[in-house]
């Protein structure tokens, strides 16, 4: 089962790439077993990542800095702009829910790292302008987020 440290080793391109650092979390022994989170942070732009073990989901969030600080939202993994979001702007294709969802990926036993690795796949291609403090799209991203969270009219 992956743990923080599984998930920093898949999502170091990060700081390689991006120049992002490791945000320290301050978290119980339950909570890092039972949702596994790393938080990066760039110059313009917080990324959450949480592994919901029941569900076997990766919950990528990206959120743009307040006057050069993480969120307080960031911290705990709420709102923000999800990565599925951001990915079904340019295609529907490369959507990912659960890795339970995703048979083409191999036997149960064994999906995880080829799920996490298209995971990590996605952030970098269709999440590279966020990474880079690029928020022109959050217009796009506005509405969706107001449907799922039920406020439309």
């Amino acid at each position: 089962m992956p743990d923080e440290d599984a998930l920093a080793r898949y999502f170091g391109f990060l700081e390689t790439e991006f120049g992002a650092k490791r945000v320290k979390l301050r978290r119980t022994r339950s909570a890092r077993t039972s949702e596994p989170t790393v938080l990066y942070a760039t110059l313009t732009t917080a990324v959450s990542i949480s592994y919901e073990v029941r569900e076997a989901y990766l919950d990528v969030r990206l959120y743009p800095l307040e006057n050069g600080k993480v969120p307080s939202d960031a911290v705990r993994g709420l709102h923000g702009f999800p990565l599925n979001h951001i990915v079904a702007l340019k295609t529907k294709a490369d959507l990912l829910g659960s890795a339970y969802d995703h048979e083409d990926l191999g036997e149960p036993g064994h999906r995880l790292e080829p799920y996490f690795e298209r995971v990590v796949d996605n952030l970098r291609r269709y999440a590279d302008h966020f990474l880079r403090g690029d928020f022109s799209l959050v217009p796009k991203l506005l509405p969706t987020l107001s449907k799922r969270a039920g406020a439309d009219d």
